[in-house]
């Protein structure tokens, strides 16, 4: 775009829509032409720094949606324009777009679906146990096969743990069912975790063959360096 931006990190990939390249700087979103790598478009916004993805859809018209700081923001593709926000609180990993519904992994408040057209929020899976909330910040996946989402989880901070004793849903693989909002199962990666090792990748969903049986696998990786390979 020709354009100078401050200093800071981008931790975004880009994404292609068939027409437009669709990107973000530390405070915009923008659109580029695939071809000659023109701007065509770029909406400001103070509040994305966090963002970490973004998710398209074409249904009923192409756009984007873009977590912020203070919620989903739903961006028309051709034109840049805003439609409207997803009241969810913030987020950082894109959301989900399925059967007219917006499935939002929030940082800090669990997760939370959305109806597409009324922006109404549909159900809120708490991920706050004893105390501590879990944060989202780094995966989240759905497979439709099964209906079910994958989202991995933080530290609620601290580096001092002594009274942090009770079980919590922190550093953990967390399935559950994307209709109702329900948890199906869930892998707990740190039992007490006080050196903020988060789960940190997008869970990876795949067919794993072994002894010419095939079964549903999923697969995500931690800070210690652990691929964590699950049924």
């Amino acid at each position: 775009s020709g354009k100078v931006y401050e200093k800071m990190p981008v931790q975004s990939s880009p994404i292609y829509t068939g027409t437009r390249i669709i990107s973000r700087s530390p405070k915009s979103v923008f659109a580029l032409d695939p071809v000659s790598g023109s701007l065509i478009w770029e909406v400001l916004l103070e509040n994305i720094t966090m963002a970490k993805g973004i998710t398209f859809s074409k249904e009923p018209v192409p756009r984007i949606f873009v977590p912020t700081r203070d919620g989903v923001l739903e961006i028309d593709e051709i034109s840049g324009k805003i439609l409207g926000n997803f009241e969810s609180g913030g987020a950082a990993v894109p959301p989900i777009i399925h059967d007219g519904k917006v499935i939002i992994a929030t940082y800090e408040d669990g997760i939370k679906s959305f109806d597409l057209k009324s922006r109404e929020q549909i159900w809120h899976l708490s991920l706050e146990k004893n105390g501590y909330k879990a944060r989202v910040w780094s995966g989240f996946s759905f497979d439709v096969d099964t209906q079910l989402a994958y989202v991995v989880t933080g530290s609620s901070g601290g580096i001092t743990g002594w009274y942090r004793t009770e079980p919590n849903l922190e550093s953990s693989l967390i399935a559950f069912n994307i209709k109702t909002g329900a948890i199906e199962w869930l892998f707990r990666h740190i039992k007490h975790d006080i050196w903020d090792l988060d789960v940190v990748s997008n869970p990876i969903i795949f067919k794993l063959k072994k002894e010419n049986v095939e079964t549903k696998a999923v697969l995500t990786l931690s800070k210690t360096g652990d691929i964590i390979l699950l049924n």
